[in-house]
């Protein structure tokens, strides 16, 4: 009993379907513009499929739909638009499956068929034929042999396993037909049973199933009917919100080296023990192998420290406070205070045309320091800049910086910025005119989680430049922003046309997700040029106070690149009333259908929010509804205006929710956020809360 992979429905789904059926979308499909079906999709549109031939046996389709034959009459049925259908097959007893006709279907066994219009398939069963024995020549009669009965055909009913997966991991199966890292579907036999086996990536660990399994045991799913599970799979330090506290997490295969100490006390000639410890961090960083720890001792140590020696994928180095001890490093130069570099990732040495790429995986783990960035730093003058692949910032204290605290530029892919807090402090080094918290340009894979971010006058974290899938959750931002610049949380924003080097959009498929933001000058959640921007469950307070709105969609791009695919749901925006709690900006999206605002709420100090877009200025929530319904052909009424009643909107967990909040059990559930910024699992009520937190 095999399985294969529906590899079309949903990406992340490794292996392929070539052995197993046909796919009429490779025929009828290949001309078509995927995103007019994306479209399509959205505005509601569905396309009939037509099933014929079934006398002599059953055949179903995946999604549920068509069932026809064996006394069953269900033979057409809509799907909606773009949606990939398989139609098996199960032979009657005497008879055969012959094969497919139309729909550019073949062979035997599966068809597929892409709905991008309406669509027929034929299949054909055959009678099964008895051959007549044949008399033995002989004097003596000789009994008439039995005739070997026809076996029964293997069934052919399937049902569909789907898969999503939650942080960094990946899931096999066995029988094989699972290879998955994100989310994908694959089909398996009826009875088959299936078991799946997990494997979280570095600095992850496995978290448990959720759906047809539970718990963190073996999952084995009995194929018996569709079937859904998740696995989660938890960051060793899980980006919850320490901010700065230290962390707790390791990296795999830290400590399983050498270990070395520096203390301001040292000497770079001693032998870097504990007893004799060096005195400079480089000195130390120049010797580390994998799997090696840097234990620094609390001091300042004033030097700019480049790491270019690299750890291993089992074998992460380790540079960190010792003990609990809160060592500072800072800079008098200029460029970066600790920068990773290798000369594989160097932008001018990769080229421009040549894309996003993993040149150089470090594996280092940073925690447990203080860094600041230097007065004479310049442009470069971050506290810490990062250009390789595979780098952990967990724990630590990041500030004062001339330019971004934090830079990762497009090399520096898989990299996570843990738990730490970071803002600027002016009486130490005066930001310049660029000085994001975390500026993230063209990377992927980049997660921002857990961090306390405060006091920054620009904007507080953002991706562009072609970077994709960043993750920015559970992190609490405060005051940030000044008159020129201050979007808290944005996808996206104008990049030079040169580094988008492998796409027109600023970012693909972001995530934003279980925020706190706590007074912005610009907007709360920001969106330009960017291509799936969803943005779930995040909670603003006195937001959008001097420019723009508390959301805020635009078109930035050099290119020209409207957005498309953008979502605001489960969100609540108690904006400042000096602007509106949404503003649409000219151009900002290449369709409004794709546009999508669901089970908000919006609140404002005088209680009544307003909304913008570049043919309407300051209209009401009603003249909101109407008017974003013709521009988009959806609905907001899931939404609300109304007081969200923050128990508090200062303090470490700020604007949690109080009793009778109109945001307790009033969201949409969501499977990309399984649970609130708190790590407390959604839903806790009829269904999630509106917001960062559960109540």
């Amino acid at each position: 009993m095999g399985a294969f992979c529906v590899t079309a429905v949903l990406a992340g789904c490794g292996g392929s379907s070539t052995d197993q059926g046909t796919d009429a979308a490779d025929a009828a499909g290949a001309t078509e513009s995927a995103e007019a079906l994306r479209v399509a999709a959205a505005a509601g549109t569905r396309y009939t499929l037509t099933v014929s031939g079934q006398a002599g046996g059953l055949i179903g389709s995946q999604p549920a739909g068509i069932v026809c034959g064996e006394g069953n009459t269900t033979c057409t049925a809509s799907f909606a638009a773009g949606t990939q259908v398989m139609i098996g097959h199960r032979a009657s007893s005497g008879y055969t499956f012959k094969g497919w006709s139309g729909g550019s279907c073949s062979g035997t066994e599966f068809c597929y068929v892409t709905m991008s219009q309406n669509r027929s398939v034929a299949g054909s069963f055959v009678s099964n034929s008895t051959p007549t024995p044949t008399p033995t020549p002989t004097p003596t009669p000789t009994p008439t042999p039995t005739p070997t009965p026809t076996p029964t055909p293997t069934p052919t009913v399937t049902y569909p396993l789907a898969i999503t997966v939650t942080g960094s991991g990946s899931l096999t199966s066995s029988p094989a037909g699972v290879s998955c890292s994100a989310s994908c579907t694959s089909v398996f036999y009826s009875g088959t049973p299936v078991t799946l086996n997990p494997a979280p990536a570095a600095g992850y660990s496995f978290s448990g199933w959720s759906g047809a399994c539970s718990g963190t045991g073996t999952c084995t799913v009995q194929m018996n009917a569709a079937a859904a599970v998740g696995a989660s799979f938890t960051a060793t330090s899980t980006g919850g919100g320490s901010g700065g506290s230290g962390g707790s997490g390791t990296a795999p295969g830290t400590g399983t080296g050498k270990a070395y100490f520096v203390a301001t006390t040292g000497s770079d000639s001693n032998a870097g023990t504990l007893a004799a410890p060096f005195k400079t961090i480089n000195k130390a960083v120049g010797l580390a192998s994998a799997g090696d720890t840097i234990d620094v001792r609390a001091g300042t140590y004033t030097e700019s420290v480049v790491i270019r020696r690299q750890g291993s994928a089992t074998k992460w180095i380790s540079l960190r406070g010792y003990n609990g001890e809160r060592p500072v490093i800072k800079s008098t130069s200029s460029g970066p205070t600790v920068y990773f570099y290798n000369s594989a990732c160097d932008e001018d040495a990769v080229g421009d045309g040549s894309g996003n790429t993993d040149c150089y995986p470090m594996y280092w783990v940073v925690q447990g320091l203080e860094i600041q960035g230097s007065a004479a730093g310049g442009s470069d003058g971050n506290a810490i800049k990062i250009d390789t692949p595979k780098v952990k910032l967990v724990g630590n204290r990041l500030c004062c910086s001339v330019a971004d605290i934090v830079k990762l530029v497009r090399t520096s892919n898989d990299v996570e910025v843990l738990d730490n807090e970071i803002w600027q402090d002016a009486s130490k080094v005066k930001p310049g005119s660029n000085a994001q918290g975390v500026d993230i340009v063209g990377a992927d894979r980049v997660r921002v989680a857990g961090n306390y971010i405060h006091d920054v006058p620009d904007i507080g974290v953002y991706a562009k430049g072609n970077a994709r899938n960043p993750i920015f959750e559970n992190n609490r931002l405060v005051n940030i922003g000044n008159a020129n610049n201050g979007h808290a949380l944005m996808l996206g924003q104008e990049t030079d046309d040169y580094r988008l080097v492998d796409g027109k959009y600023e970012t693909y498929d972001g995530i934003v997700r279980n925020n706190v933001v706590v007074g912005s000058t610009w907007a709360c959640l920001a969106t330009s040029s960017s291509s799936n921007a969803r943005f779930y469950n995040n909670s603003c307070y006195d937001t959008g106070k001097l420019m723009h709105g508390s959301i805020f969609l635009s078109n930035e791009s050099e290119v020209g690149q409207a957005g498309t695919n953008v979502y605001f749901g489960n969100n609540i925006v108690y904006g400042s009333s000096a602007k509106p709690v949404v503003k649409i900006g000219s151009n900002a999206m290449t369709d409004y259908k794709t546009l999508v605002f669901d089970h908000n709420v919006y609140y404002t100090s005088t209680g009544n929010p307003t909304f913008s877009s570049d043919d309407f200025s300051g209209v009401n929530f009603a003249t909101w509804l109407t008017k974003y319904k013709a521009l988009s052909g959806r609905d907001d009424s899931g939404s609300k205006v109304a007081d969200p009643k923050f128990s508090t909107t200062t303090g470490s967990t700020p604007l949690t929710l109080s009793s009778g909040s109109p945001a307790v059990d009033a969201g949409a559930n969501q499977s990309l956020v399984p649970t609130d910024s708190r790590g407390v699992q959604r839903a806790q009520g009829a269904t999630t809360d509106i917001g960062a937190y559960e109540y």
